[in-house]
């Protein structure tokens, strides 16, 4: 019999405070180690697209231009010069922290609960995409249990699959899961896929874009700090899961899945 497991609270509004300045010098470090090793990468872009600020911010569709109060970071930058990461993050985050905390408190309430598009379960699907084989399903990951991990329970996970699988199997006549995922350098997560999926996985990807896609790893099932995780970036200057892309069958995965939870069960 398993034993009961005690969960914690949702984090309160002042952790959440903490895990947005928290982010925001982990975001820091990575623009100035990127710039390093992209000199000439627009300091701008690798802000806005490659680090999590805008994501961070509540900022979601991608667009800087009605955010005139980041944009006097890159002023902020110009008096910079050529510094280490400490100096480079120390000065910036000195500049942003007052927006940053106020941003945190506003988005709170947002932050707390799931997307309101990820109906099945903590996976959606997209409807067919121009740049994919029109069988193949690609799925994106939340996390609608926290404070819980999506892994607390072993079953979870195999019934959020089968109920995507079925969805849109009959929706859009998928017969092929897909995704992009730091996760998928997470044995956690590869556990609950077949042979195939693993044969399937794409070489990971040192690039890094400013989602969940890659910056997930930064958070806990809380919604707090990953401090282990943002300690492997400062010390290796890149993600300890980096994305990988991989793919498999309906069939193969619902033939994976029933071993897994008949393995459940008997436990």
């Amino acid at each position: 019999m398993h034993e009961p497991v005690n969960i914690p609270a949702v984090k309160s509004r002042e952790e959440h405070v903490e895990f947005t300045l928290d982010m925001t010098r982990l975001a820091l470090n990575f623009v100035w180690q990127c710039k390093l090793s992209n000199p000439d990468e627009a300091l701008e872009h690798i802000m806005w697209k490659r680090s999590c600020l805008l994501w961070l911010y509540g900022y979601k569709d991608g667009d800087e231009s009605h955010v005139p109060e980041l944009r006097g970071l890159l002023r902020e930058t110009e008096t910079v010069g050529d510094v280490d990461a400490e100096t480079f993050e120390e000065r910036l985050f000195a500049a942003i922290a007052p927006f940053a905390e106020r941003k945190a408190k506003e988005n709170y309430l947002t932050d707390i609960v799931p997307p309101e598009n990820y109906t099945v379960g903590s996976l959606r699907y997209d409807p067919p995409l121009p740049e994919l084989p029109r069988n193949h399903c690609n799925f994106h990951i939340t996390n609608a249990v926290t404070p819980k991990s999506i892994f607390s329970d072993p079953g979870y996970l195999p019934e959020c699959f089968i109920e995507l699988m079925d969805a849109s199997e009959k929706e859009h006549v998928y017969d092929t899961l897909r995704t992009y995922t730091w996760l998928n350098e997470n044995p956690k997560w590869l556990l609950l896929f077949p042979e195939e999926w693993h044969d399937n996985l794409s070489e990971p990807d040192n690039r890094v874009w400013g989602n969940l896609g890659y910056w997930g790893q930064f958070l806990t099932a809380r919604k707090t700090f990953n401090f282990k995780a943002g300690g492997f970036f400062r010390s290796h200057g890149r993600l300890q899961y980096r994305p990988r892309s991989s793919f498999c069958s309906f069939t193969a995965m619902r033939r994976h899945l029933e071993k897994l939870t008949t393995k459940v069960q008997v436990c």
